[in-house]
């Protein structure tokens, strides 16, 4: 099966079991910690296992590094022969209070650097809408126009992740300052949903400005945008060189066009 067409069965089925857990009504009990510490429902756990079974039609996982939300980071004592990246639910918070933004993301890459991904997508629980990149293209719902062009702070539309509120003056300094600067300012509650409308045109720019964010939460959505020509910012390195296989945490930018973001990096600089 060609990577894309896998990402989207995988997707698919995770949707599938998240969908059959709701009607059934068990899809937020909590259940444990997952590896990366939050705490993790019946539909995180299933979600994962379903995509990993999808996965392994065709990738043999025993030789591949995997780094899941849910499973943690399997297979990375030696060189795997690819690297995969699975967020099952992201926003399992909207998804446990009945909040419509909360879906789900898989990477595909060649090595540990976000260069080498050559696979990735993005699906939304609830309207079902996929945005899925390879080498070769992207696929966009039937409809969609693609990302905006808006390249004015006060028009765009720009999520915000506020963690940055909670940190230190100068890093709440600067998002305040970048909230002074826009008119329209949301927060969906799930990076991988909020990165796939950007891709869609619904929002112009995602932002976080300090380190809050893993791999799997966004690396998907980044991809995505990357094949579609919208720029990255993911504080002082070069987004190509994100590493992949980590528990660490990142910034990121990413925007419709180069001129927003241009706006935005000088509104927090």
């Amino acid at each position: 099966m060609e990577p894309g067409d896998l990402i989207r069965s995988a997707l698919t089925r995770a949707m599938e079991v998240y969908r059959d857990l709701a009607r059934k009504g068990t899809a937020s009990q909590r259940v444990r910690r997952g590896s990366f510490g939050d705490m993790a429902m019946v539909a995180d756990l299933m979600c994962e296992e379903a995509i990993m079974r999808e996965l392994a039609r065709s990738l043999d996982l025993r030789r591949c590094t995997v780094v899941a939300e849910e499973s943690g980071i399997i297979n990375a004592e030696s060189e795997q022969e690819l690297v995969v990246l699975i967020d099952p639910v992201d926003g399992s918070t909207n998804m446990r209070r009945g909040m419509r933004h909360f879906g789900a993301g898989i990477a595909i890459a060649s090595s540990s650097k976000f260069r080498d991904v050559f696979a990735a997508g993005v699906l939304d629980f609830v309207s079902g809408e996929l945005v899925l990149a390879t080498e070769d293209n992207v696929v966009l719902p039937e409809g969609s126009k693609g990302p905006s062009n808006v390249e004015d702070l006060r028009e765009s539309v720009v999520t915000l992740d506020f963690r940055a509120a909670k940190r230190g003056p100068r890093d709440v300094e600067r998002y305040l300052r970048l909230v002074r600067a826009l008119k329209h300012v949301r927060n969906l509650g799930s990076s991988l949903v909020e990165l796939e409308q950007i891709a869609l045109g619904v929002l112009d720019a995602y932002v976080c400005i300090t380190p809050e964010m893993r791999v799997f939460d966004i690396v998907p959505g980044m991809y995505v945008l990357k094949k579609l020509g919208c720029p990255l910012w993911t504080g002082d390195g070069d987004p190509e060189e994100l590493e992949l296989v980590t528990r660490n945490r990142y910034p990121l930018i990413a925007a419709s066009n180069r001129i927003l973001l241009q706006r935005i990096l000088e509104e927090i600089s």
